[in-house]
């Protein structure tokens, strides 16, 4: 919040010159629904056989970071719900008449009988970021832009991360992180990472991670999984 606030105060207020990653990623329910729906069939292809692969675009993820998220807060609101799962079961609670493509998102989490349960809390990447959105770059980075936001302070965001696998697991590097004019520190980019992973590895049992590949628009995570049967 300090960060921000003296952003907010510098000379240039909502002038910084962020590197330009390209027009807006378009976002949509069906983009939000077919992200839950590979990490559906990824999670029990794990289950099935010991491993998983998944692959998934940044309009994918994006849609779902939003429009997941927005999800959440409209059942939490609606009966303080913990689980997405519990949607399958949700019939005329007050407030979820609201909801767009509800029957959708429930015959979504239908499917997912028998797997891994996500926490709604873990849907958003929205930590104090607004409007966030999640690049797959070319050169194997992953860009997370959005706004920072407290009260009525606003500035752009932008944070670069390197993604490798090492001893079995996923990790983000740094690599560079704005916050309007001002560098991000350190505290604020782990957040971040923290969210995407949250979101890369949602619903996963992972025991580990064997590859991440991202190259333009997409990312292919595979690894094994935690949760197989016997003989899988």
């Amino acid at each position: 919040m300090l960060l921000l606030l003296s952003a907010c105060r510098l000379p240039g207020l909502g002038k910084a010159d962020l590197p330009d990653d390209g027009p807006p990623i378009a976002t949509s329910p069906d983009a939000a629904r077919q992200f839950l729906s590979k990490m559906t069939d990824a999670s029990r292809t794990g289950v099935q056989t010991g491993r998983f692969t998944l692959t998934v675009t940044q309009g994918e993820v994006t849609s779902f970071v939003q429009v997941g998220a927005d999800l959440a807060e409209q059942l939490q609101q609606a009966g303080n719900l913990e689980n997405l799962e519990d949607l399958a079961q949700l019939q005329d609670l007050e407030g979820l008449e609201s909801i767009e493509g509800l029957d959708q998102w429930q015959a979504l989490v239908r499917q997912r009988k028998g797997l891994p349960k996500i926490r709604l809390p873990d849907l958003s990447l929205r930590l104090g970021i607004r409007e966030p959105e999640v690049r797959f770059l070319a050169n194997g980075q992953i860009v997370v832009r959005g706004y920072g936001q407290v009260r009525t302070l606003r500035q752009p965001l932008r944070v670069v991360i390197a993604p490798q696998v090492s001893d079995g697991e996923l990790v983000l590097d740094f690599v560079e992180g704005n916050l309007g004019p001002v560098p991000l520190p350190e505290s604020l980019i782990d957040l971040v990472g923290k969210g995407l992973l949250q979101v890369i590895l949602l619903g996963q049992d992972v025991a580990e991670v064997t590859q991440i590949d991202v190259t333009e628009n997409m990312l292919t995570l595979s690894g094994r999984s935690s949760t197989a049967q016997p003989g899988g």
